[in-house]
């Protein structure tokens, strides 16, 4: 059964609750894709303008820069769920960024409509998981990515 949510692992499993996280090897990959990689990102802007204004080139040392402060940016915004928790009462999501503390995100049953499954492939493809409430709020819960 844990292979089904790969990369998550299951934590525990009965008939009154689900809770799925993410494995450590996943993790770590992301901590460093979401935390550490825009620093660098930021720093290599630094040496590109450094550079570029040097050489001359100051125009494209400032548009290289603002593209990687910009892509640093939305790294550093980017939410990912680490942990899924879903009971006979609520659905719990459990996300992480590096700007924004960590957050936790629940559903009461009664408010919940429907989860809907949706596969998208190519580039960043996999199986995505969204919860929609009675209000209409549709919220991603749970991403498989494709092997």
């Amino acid at each position: 059964m844990e292979k089904i949510f790969s990369p998550y692992f299951v934590q525990d499993s009965n008939e009154n609750c689900l809770i799925v996280e993410l494995n450590k090897i996943r993790r770590k990959v992301l901590f460093f894709f979401y935390k550490g990689f825009p620093f660098f990102l930021i720093a290599l802007g630094i040496v590109c303008f450094i550079i570029m204004t040097r050489v001359g080139e100051t125009f494209f040392g400032v548009a290289l820069s603002s593209f990687l402060f910009v892509t640093a940016l939305i790294l550093a915004l980017t939410e990912h769920i680490v942990r899924l928790e879903i009971n006979k009462t609520a659905v719990s999501v459990f996300k992480t960024s590096l700007i924004f503390p960590a957050s936790t995100s629940t559903f009461p049953i009664h408010e919940i409509e429907k989860i809907v499954y949706e596969v998208n492939s190519g580039r960043g493809g996999g199986g995505f998981f969204y919860l929609v409430t009675r209000k209409g709020k549709r919220t991603k819960i749970f991403t498989i990515p494709l092997i």
